[in-house]
Order: C-alpha cells, then structure tokens, then sequence
C-alpha cells in the first residue's frame, strides 16, 4: 500500500497536535492500521488503477485520507470530506504533501458541491452511517453531484457475513450486545443483497455494473491471534475477494459488499 507507515505517524502526530471532543475516539480507531483495513483499501486502490483516469473526484467520508495516494496518480483534482472536523485535519495533515486536492468538512446530506461536478465519486463505509430512513436522500446528493456518465464506487458492511453470523451468535448468548459492525456509530447495516435491491431501485438515474463481496472471515476471534496470523489470513481473504469477490456467492457473503454504478 501506498499509505500505510506514512499515514500511521502522520496521524499519531495530528492526534498529538490537536485537541477536539473527538479525540478519544480518534485516537481509538486510526492510530492503528489493521490487515482488514490494509487489505480491504487494497481491493479499492485495484479497481481505481484499473479505471485509470478518474478525473474530478470526490471521497465523501474520507477518513484520514489512506486512499489519497491513489487518487493523486489518477485524479485530476480530488476533493475528500468528512463530517468530524477534527478527522479532516487529521487527513489533511496525513497528506500534506499532495497535490490538487482540497479537504473539507462536509454533511453526506448536504453536500456543498454544484450539481454535475464529478466524473469519480467514492463513499466507502458512509451510507450505514444514517438512518435507514435518509438513505434515500444520500443516495440522491451522490447523483447530484456526480455527472453524466461518472463511475460511483460505495461501500458498506454486510449483514449476512461471516463477521455477521458471528455478530448474532455473540447476541445470542451475551445479554444487551447488538452486533453494529464494530462501530456503534452505525445506524443500519444491510445484507449484500437487500444493498444490491436498493441500489437497483434507482434503475432510471443510474446504471449498477458490478456488486463484489471482501473480507471473508470473522471480526473479534481473528484479532485475537497473533499478527501475523492476522496478516497472512487477511491476505488469503484479500485474494478471494480480488480473484472471486465479483462472482456468486462471494458478492454476497463478503463481509464489505462493494458496488460500483455509471450515472445515466
């Protein structure tokens, strides 16, 4: 990966730095780069390469920027955003060094661009992030601000996974747990294919060219073993959703289902 050490310091030197209600959580959830995360980001930096040209493009939820790298090869101009300001200074710093790209704050529900503007739009684990009854309008502002033609790439955990099934397991037998894909910041998490059947409701505005599954193992056992245990099964779960991950069942199974859609 591009990122990986470089934005690893960067980030523990923001977090240094500022000081911000989200600081705690910050600290708690990007001062360290998992396989799962190295692996997954992977898997998106191979389908960018492989669009090549990229041209004007968004990241809405960004994060600390680890795919900024790859855009700055591809992209004309990228433009990433966050809801946390404090996430955005963070990222900004993370890549201080790029060129063309501008980070803003930002509200996935509002976004403050013109209509038609990107020819790239990239969302990755956003949408579970709002209530299931405003998706629709997320969905919506994506379209708005993409052009004709651009290719939308969106993420979201999966429901009906491994790291799922494992999730309702532990319900059953812990009291008050609730599986939240490890984020209880999630508001909705779909199965793949309830994702899949929302995205083809939009049928008219936009056309769905590919659904594909990653991450093929379960979330809490796997990082109780040792790294490079970790390592060596996220990599052999990397391949299956790299060679595989587009193919039935692995499009529906994989813990992060992947869709990528053309704007008609």
């Amino acid at each position: 990966m591009h990122y990986s050490k470089k934005v690893e310091l960067d980030v523990q030197d923001a977090l240094a730095r500022f000081d911000s209600p989200g600081y705690i959580k910050a600290k708690r959830l990007f001062t360290k780069i998992s396989p799962f995360n190295s692996y997954r980001l992977k898997i998106m930096e191979n389908l960018l390469k492989r669009k090549g040209d990229l041209g004007r493009l968004l990241d809405i939820g960004c994060n600390i920027g680890p795919l900024a790298a790859c855009y700055g090869q591809y992209a004309k101009k990228t433009f990433l955003c966050d809801l946390n300001h404090f996430i955005v200074k963070s990222a900004r710093l993370a890549n201080k060094g790029m060129q063309n790209a501008s980070f803003a704050c930002a509200n996935i529900l509002s976004l403050p661009f013109a209509d038609n503007t990107f020819d790239t739009v990239v969302s990755l684990e956003t949408i579970e992030h709002v209530n299931k009854g405003m998706q629709t309008q997320v969905f919506d502002e994506i379209l708005r601000v993409a052009k004709p033609g651009a290719i939308i790439y969106i993420s979201t955990p999966n429901r009906f996974s491994l790291a799922g099934a494992e999730g309702k397991l532990i319900e059953a037998f812990v009291k008050g747990y609730t599986w939240d894909a490890w984020d209880t910041d999630h508001k909705y998490i779909y199965s793949a294919l309830r994702f899949e059947s929302f995205l083809k409701g939009h049928k008219t505005r936009v056309k769905l060219l590919k659904v594909m599954g990653s991450y093929f193992l379960p979330g809490s056992l796997v990082v109780r073993l040792p790294l490079p245990v970790q390592k060596l099964l996220g990599y052999f779960s990397y391949l299956i959703g790299k060679f595989l991950g587009h193919l039935f069942p692995f499009k529906y199974t994989g813990f992060t289902v992947t869709a990528i859609l053309e704007k008609t």
